[in-house]
């Protein structure tokens, strides 16, 4: 599954950016299928909710503003169960936000717990924190494990890379206003570690360079999306999915550090001109 929607992904780029891959872009998958494919094909209806003069970070204000939300918006149906009127939802409604609005949200609702019914109880709600705030924080972990400015020497480093280009408008941090430049630059720092493979891979000097490997002509979709396939999947097993032990051990956390010397480590003598100093233990 991972292979195959790298597959995806790596092609995207190779066609996006490579003149003799283009004629490739009729076979390529653009959207990966999933289970929700079909309702997120379906136009979105947006409708006004209006305001509520309540401050989430207030737990009444913040209770106040769920009850509403799941009195109007949250679908309950009663059953006659053991004698009692017990309200059940219809549907559940997701309720997005950022993490901070989710994390309120669900206090909110477990504040409501012991309620009598499942709509006192609130349980037709589910917070969940929205997609691009989920992308924020993700890109946010990338920067926080692979941006450091102490790493400007380091070839290839995001730092590095960084001044390279000059991204003076990306920082340390790529949460609020920060997210945009740095989401940029993670997206270019990415193509262009697929375009450097690619022209490795292929023995290309330029990105309008043709692939000696390259048909000339096929004779059907079916096989150039075979010769394609083949040469994307190639990269990604070579240079991303390697089967290098390092690398599954990686996947599996078991990345262990590197060997540390037996060398026993010698004095430092002073290079100083008639220094009668003893030497500097180490």
């Amino acid at each position: 599954m991972l292979r195959s929607e790298f597959k995806e992904l790596v092609g995207r780029v190779v066609v996006q950016h490579f003149t003799a891959f283009k004629q490739f872009s009729n076979v390529l998958l653009w959207h990966i299928p999933h289970m929700y494919s079909d309702v997120m094909a379906q136009k979105t209806e947006i409708t006004p909710l209006g305001l509520l003069e309540v401050d989430e970070k207030v737990s009444a204000d913040m209770v106040k503003a769920v009850q509403y939300i799941n009195q109007r918006y949250v679908p309950y149906t009663s059953d006659l169960e053991n004698g009692n009127n017990i309200s059940k939802p219809v549907v559940h409604v997701i309720l997005s936000g950022d993490q901070l609005t989710k994390q309120n949200a669900d206090a909110a609702i477990r504040a409501k717990a012991n309620e009598d019914s499942s709509f006192e109880r609130m349980e037709g709600l589910v917070p969940v924190t929205a997609d691009f705030h989920c992308s924020m924080n993700f890109n946010d972990v990338i920067f926080k494990r692979f941006y450091s400015p102490s790493s400007q020497c380091d070839f290839g480093s995001f730092f590095h890379l960084r001044n390279v280009v000059h991204r003076t408008n990306v920082t340390k941090s790529a949460l609020g206003d920060n997210y945009r430049p740095c989401n940029t630059f993670i997206q270019d720092v990415l193509d262009a570690s697929i375009i450097a493979v690619v022209l490795h891979h292929f023995s290309l000097h330029t990105q309008d360079d043709m692939p000696v490997s390259m048909p000339t002509s096929f004779l059907s979709n079916e096989e150039k999306q075979d010769w394609f396939d083949e040469q994307i999947l190639n990269i990604v097993d070579t240079y991303i999915l390697n089967e290098s032990p390092e690398f599954h051990n990686m996947l599996q956390g078991n990345l262990q550090s590197p060997p540390q010397s037996t060398a026993v480590p010698q004095p430092i003598v002073c290079q100083m001109p008639r220094c009668s100093h003893p030497p500097f233990k180490t």
